[in-house]
């Protein structure tokens, strides 16, 4: 059990700080209550960030055949394991598609390795086009009133191992997987060497909110990658102080360099 709990007492992690610090890792982002399936870029919310309401799926306001989604793949290598005493911790936060089992209790350690992730984001200047000259009036009254995902970070990959209370790893097979972990029907998985349960169906672990308003000028210059007091915290992405344009001395960062906000690969750039 080497890096593992030594006593299982120790292995009480918070659910959301285990999700947030990996965020963090990979240049801030809000997380979702739980790792989701089908809340891609483009998909439509509102609420609060503890309580994310959703209106429209991603392909409803922003289609793929208009609007190009992009991948960074830059923390692919990256490897995050998360440990749970009786529970599948995050994976079993809100609706989620996958939960323990009954004979899963405190005496269980439960691992949760996440492989890699992935940057998935819209490209900026087609949504700018789409909305000028494509989307619908009532796409954009919607939009007029709520945040849509303009960024996601990802993984494509994560695995679930059980330990006993002597370190040992459950057996698990297609006959008493149920016993310990309940996955939903439209999840990609398998059990690997009789202890290993890798899930391959991507889950969405955090995202940017983005706006896009009339009032915007059609473009998405701000979005919400934090919170406070509850409530999204929208900042100005843009490089240059509006009020400064014809000054180059007066040229300002308004976005946090240490965070990746992606608008368009740079060889779109150099066509």
């Amino acid at each position: 059990m080497l890096g593992l709990c030594v006593a299982l007492s120790a292995c009480e992690q918070n659910p959301k700080e285990a999700v947030d610090s990996i965020l963090v890792d990979v240049g801030g982002y809000l997380s979702y209550q739980n790792p989701i399936e089908d809340v891609n870029t483009g998909t439509i919310v509102g609420g609060i960030p503890a309580s994310l309401s959703y209106y429209a799926p991603g392909e409803e306001c922003f289609p793929s055949s208009a609007v190009r989604r992009h991948y960074n793949h830059e923390y692919l290598d990256k490897k995050y394991m998360n440990q749970f005493q009786g529970n599948v911790g995050f994976l079993s936060w809100g609706a989620s598609a996958i939960s323990g089992g009954g004979s899963l209790s405190k005496e269980h350690l439960v691992v949760i390795e996440i492989n890699g992730i992935t940057v998935e984001y819209l490209n900026a200047p087609d949504v700018t086009r789409y909305y000028r000259s494509g989307m619908d009036d009532v796409c954009k009254d919607y939009l007029d009133e709520f945040g849509f995902v303009v960024q996601s970070a990802m993984t494509e990959k994560l695995s679930i191992s059980i330990y006993d209370r002597t370190g040992t790893k459950v057996w698990l097979d297609e006959t008493n997987i149920n016993e310990y972990i309940t996955i939903s029907g439209d999840m990609d998985w398998e059990i690997i060497n009789s202890y290993r349960v890798d899930v391959t169906t991507p889950h969405y672990l955090g995202y940017h909110l983005g706006q896009l308003r009339k009032s915007d000028g059609q473009m998405v210059r701000r979005r919400a990658r934090s919170e406070a007091n509850g409530r999204f915290v929208f900042e100005d992405d843009g490089v240059f102080d509006p009020d400064s344009l014809l000054r180059p001395e007066s040229f300002m960062i308004r976005s946090n360099p240490e965070t990746s906000h992606l608008y368009v690969p740079f060889d779109a750039l150099l066509k």
